[in-house]
C-alpha cells in the first residue's frame, strides 16, 4: 500500500508540474557507475539510464526518467567437514533494477556554454533477483546439490545529484554528474518462502552522458 501512495504521488505531482505551453526538451543519455553503501550484500553496480527533460523556463524544469542497472551481489562462501559428511553453502548472483520516475532540476549558467545542474527526483525500482543459493550436502545418504533463489522486492528510491553541461557541438552537450540515491522503502528479501531481512539499494554515482536538445 505505501508503494501504491508514493507511485501515486509521483503521477500527480507530474501532471501538475507538466507545461501546457509547449517548452523545451531535451533528452539525456547517461552511463553510471554505482557505490553501493551497503557492502556485505553487493560488490558493485551499474548501469543506464534515459531522461526526457521538459524545460518550463530557462532555469527549471521536470523530467521523465526510465534505466536499467545491474547490481552484482557479493559472492559468499561457507563450508563444514566432520565425520560424518560435507556442507558447503554458496551465494552469488545479479539483481537487474529497473528504476523509472520523475526528476525537478534547476539550472544555473557557469559560462557561455555551460551549466550546473542540480537534480532531485523519485524513482520505482522494478527488481528481478537472479541472486542464488546452492548448497552442497555429501553424507552417507547420498551426494545432493541445491539450487534456490534469493527474491528481493520492488522498492522506491530519492536521488539527488549535480551535474555539469558543456556544449560540444550545435544542439549536443556533455555532461558529467555525482550523485546519492538512498532508499524510501527497504526492499525485502525472501528465500524459500522465508524473510531473510531487507537490503539496500543507498548508493553514490557516477555518471556520464550526453544531452540533445529538441
Amino acid at each position: 500500500m505505501k508503494r501504491l501512495g508514493i507511485v501515486a504521488f509521483i503521477v500527480v505531482g507530474l501532471a501538475h508540474l507538466l507545461p501546457a505551453a509547449q517548452p523545451d526538451v531535451d533528452l539525456v543519455v547517461n552511463g553510471r557507475g554505482l557505490l553501493p553503501l551497503k557492502a556485505g550484500d553487493w560488490s558493485g553496480a551499474g548501469g543506464v539510464d534515459v531522461q526526457l527533460r521538459f524545460w518550463k523556463e530557462p532555469g527549471f524544469a521536470v523530467a521523465l526518467s526510465a534505466g536499467v542497472e545491474e547490481w552484482k551481489a557479493k559472492r559468499e562462501f561457507y563450508e563444514e567437514r566432520d565425520a560424518e559428511g560435507y556442507f558447503s553453502m554458496t551465494v552469488e548472483g545479479e539483481l537487474l533494477a529497473t528504476p523509472m520516475g520523475v526528476s525537478v532540476l534547476r539550472r544555473w549558467p557557469a559560462g557561455p556554454f555551460t551549466f550546473v545542474i542540480l537534480e532531485a527526483g523519485l524513482r520505482y525500482v522494478f527488481c528481478r533477483s537472479d541472486i542464488r543459493v546452492e548448497t552442497h550436502l555429501l553424507d552417507a545418504h547420498g551426494d545432493d546439490w541445491y539450487r534456490d533463489a534469493i527474491i528481493v522486492d520492488d522498492t522506491v528510491v530519492g536521488r539527488i545529484g549535480l551535474s555539469v553541461e558543456g556544449e560540444i557541438a550545435e544542439e549536443i552537450s556533455f555532461r558529467g554528474e555525482i550523485g546519492f540515491q538512498k532508499d524510501l522503502l527497504r526492499p525485502s528479501q525472501t528465500h524459500l518462502g522465508h524473510d531473510i531481512g531487507a537490503t539496500s539499494l543507498d548508493a553514490i554515482g557516477l555518471g556520464f552522458g550526453l544531452v540533445i536538445r529538441f
